[in-house]
């Protein structure tokens, strides 16, 4: 025999296997006998924040810093070059804003990394423009090479040759071929040429001091050209053209001696001939009354007389 099942009394479970069971069509759920009913939750929803308004400084910011990131790259410069001069260049851009200000535009260049960058290479040729000043400034080719370098060697020429020629007259006045007056003559002659000669021996001097100052000035030169011809990237040093101009003058020192005497050649910077013809002119002039004429007669006389004695001896 099949037990009845009532169908009112079968639990529906529903889609949740919720221990419920109701009555077939009348719609309502009751707690099966024995267990607690189940508490269905209810989920609240989590209302969606509100997004914050965005800063218009800050996105004036992040466009301007996009800008300077790609002005760096486009020169070949390091991402990270010169962050300290951009960092404080859009700091003082960004203290002058007005609070609330909704347009920054205006306070924000398109031209802002150029701006910056044109700005930090112009400080830069004007330091290495300083520095070369301060190193190649005023006649400071006179100071790497003065006046004096060649005046001992100048000194020396002039004096040796000068001492030379004044022995000459000492020995005609010795021997009685000029007087007082003739050797006199002969030796004022002898100091107007030698004034001739430190004149001619300073120019030749002085050439050879330009030459080599003009090197030291196509180094500055350069320099100067370097320093404000920099681009950002470049390298400036300024010991380079130093080193430079110290060589000059160094191979100056140790040439130019030898070059000078070169240039001087080895014809005697005083004409004997001429100097003692002085001497003689103004000798002859006062012949006629001077009685060195007649002390120079007398030793002529005693000489011949000497002379003739000695062949009278040997005529026995």
């Amino acid at each position: 025999m099949a037990l009845y099942q009532n169908p009112a009394s079968v639990e529906d479970r529903g889609i949740y296997g919720s221990p419920y069971r109701r009555r077939l069509g009348s719609g309502i759920a009751y707690p099966t006998p024995g267990r607690p009913p189940v508490q269905i939750p209810t989920t609240t929803p989590t209302p969606t924040p509100t997004p914050a308004a965005p800063d218009p400084r800050q996105e004036a910011l992040a466009l301007a810093r996009l800008g300077w990131m790609q002005e760096l790259q486009r020169r070949g410069l390091g991402t990270d070059a010169y962050a300290s001069e951009f960092d404080s260049y859009v700091n003082n851009i960004l203290g002058a804003i007005p609070q609330g200000a909704d347009d920054v535009s205006q306070y924000f260049s398109p031209n802002l990394a150029t701006d910056i960058l044109t700005g930090i290479q112009a400080g830069s040729r004007n330091q290495y423009k300083g520095q070369v000043n301060e190193q190649f400034g005023g006649n400071f080719a006179s100071q790497y090479l003065p006046d004096t370098l060649l005046d001992d060697t100048i000194n020396q020429t002039l004096n040796s040759q000068y001492g030379d020629a004044q022995s000459v007259l000492e020995r005609g006045l010795a021997r009685g071929q000029y007087n007082e007056r003739g050797f006199n003559a002969g030796l004022g002659s002898l100091n107007n040429a030698r004034t001739a000669q430190q004149a001619r021996l300073n120019t030749i001097e002085g050439d050879l001091l330009s030459g080599y100052r003009n090197k030291l000035s196509d180094v500055r030169n350069n320099a100067f050209n370097a320093a404000t011809g920099y681009q950002l990237g470049d390298t400036f040093n300024l010991e380079d053209f130093t080193s430079q101009a110290n060589s000059i003058a160094n191979n100056a020192r140790a040439n130019a001696p030898g070059e000078f005497l070169s240039a001087v050649g080895t014809t005697p910077l005083f004409d004997l001939g001429s100097i003692g013809g002085a001497a003689g002119i103004a000798q002859g002039a006062v012949n006629l009354n001077n009685l060195d004429v007649r002390e120079g007669l007398e030793k002529r006389r005693l000489a011949a007389a000497r002379g003739r004695g000695l062949g009278s001896q040997g005529s026995f």
